[in-house]
């Protein structure tokens, strides 16, 4: 079992314009796109895999893809990454109709 890495990226329209708080979510080793325009990439992208067939119990993380990160100066520091599983489960609570604080 594997961690998946997903690059985030800013979305934008095709004027040239960017997507306010919308991101674009690639897979790290291949590029391939995952989902487009998403305000919440970690968990989309997390929902869209299992949907492919990845291990649900893989590892999954979110990096920028922007100059601070390449740098290594960006404050996001690696830690344990949560499983596939568990983001989609936190994705399916924290919808409008459930209260994100305080969620088993």
């Amino acid at each position: 079992m594997s961690d998946i890495y997903i690059v985030v990226t800013p979305a934008f329209i095709r004027t040239g314009k960017r997507k306010h708080e919308q991101f674009d979510a690639y897979l790290r080793d291949t590029g391939e796109l995952i989902c487009t325009a998403t305000r919440q990439p970690l968990l989309d992208a997390s929902r869209e895999l299992l949907a492919r067939g990845y291990d649900p119990q893989g590892g999954i993380c979110k990096q920028r893809d922007d100059e601070l990160f390449q740098l290594g100066i960006d404050d996001e520091a690696p830690g344990p990454f949560p499983t596939i599983q568990f983001a989609v489960a936190v994705s399916l609570r924290q919808t409008r109709h459930y209260p994100r604080r305080g969620v088993a």
